[in-house]
């Protein structure tokens, strides 16, 4: 089993095209690019942690789409669609989390949530925070956090081996 993360596929969502640039020439486009992004790396037995901000539509009809399995940490757009995602939560086709969520990975303790934070649980002893929200946006991004929103991703999930390459370089000083 591996682990990917992911944030902000806006699926079905048609001003994000535009709005923030987005690559493609229209939300099928779009819609198609993410399905297949995800399921080009993630199988069946693998675990997507997506971390808000799903879709305009129903989710599932994107969560159908998708071979992997996945938990949410619900975002500020996924609010409109919460009758239609505690009912894939209902059916197991979703584990739903509010807020964020602590975990353990290989001892790595881990926040994630759908907005960045300056301060999180264990940050001073290591902790690494993977939040969305921000679209790529933030240039000076803190130490041991990480956007994995697809707009920061060339739209594509990330592994948790690019993570924790990611939080390795930190280890190494401040980026240019």
């Amino acid at each position: 089993m591996e682990i990917f993360w992911t944030a902000d596929t806006h699926y079905d969502h048609n001003r994000i095209v535009t709005q923030y640039g987005r690559p493609f020439t229209d939300i099928y486009e779009m819609n198609q690019s993410l399905v297949d992004n995800i399921n080009d790396i993630a199988g069946r037995r693998d675990l997507l942690y997506h971390l808000g901000d799903v879709s305009w539509c129903d989710p599932a009809i994107f969560f159908d789409l998708i071979k992997c399995r996945v938990k949410l940490v619900v975002g500020n757009h996924d609010k409109r669609r919460m009758r239609q995602l505690r009912r894939l939560a209902e059916s197991g086709r979703i584990e739903m989390f509010h807020g964020y969520l602590d975990l353990k990975i290989n001892k790595q303790k881990i926040t994630a949530c759908h907005y960045p934070m300056r301060a999180w649980n264990c940050s001073v002893h290591g902790a690494w925070l993977l939040h969305g929200h921000t679209h790529g946006k933030i240039e000076n991004p803190d130490f041991l956090t990480m956007d994995v929103g697809v707009d920061a991703n060339e739209f594509k999930p990330v592994s948790h081996d690019q993570v924790i390459n990611r939080m390795e370089q930190f280890k190494q000083g401040p980026q240019a």
